[in-house]
């Protein structure tokens, strides 16, 4: 059982990239009905670099019950952390909104800052670059 779920950080981007996309105890995916994914244990589950923690916590609140991403604590203690869309997902911080609580100070892996490169092409397209 290894990290299902990894996200990294490339200057105004959260990249966030699904590994183990099965539906499981800690894992429900995006489909059916469902508009995003969701993962809990994140302590045990998800790959992040401090460098896109810090970045997740500066994200914009909303009114709303559910953000592009959003992160909370269980009431019997489990960290999770849920986003919009599917299991590759680039967010730009300058438009994306977090739920109306705000990122919680969740645990999780921590990995290194080495955003795929297939990530790095798109945010360069994004922002003009070729």
């Amino acid at each position: 059982m290894g990290l299902k779920a990894e996200i990294y950080c490339h200057k105004n981007f959260l990249v966030i990239n699904t590994l183990d996309t099965r539906h499981d105890n800690n894992f429900i995916p995006i489909g059916e009905s469902r508009i995003g994914c969701v993962l809990t244990e994140t302590d045990k589950y998800l790959g992040m670099s401090d460098e896109a923690f810090a970045l997740l916590k500066t994200m914009k609140l909303s009114g709303d019950d559910i953000g592009d991403v959003s992160a909370w604590k269980t009431n019997d203690g489990k960290d999770c952390i849920a986003w919009l869309g599917g299991f590759k997902r680039l967010i730009d911080m300058n438009t994306a909104e977090t739920d109306n609580k705000g990122i919680a100070n969740i645990k999780y892996v921590k990995i290194d800052n080495n955003v795929p490169e297939e990530a790095l092409e798109v945010i360069k397209e994004l922002e003009g670059e070729k």
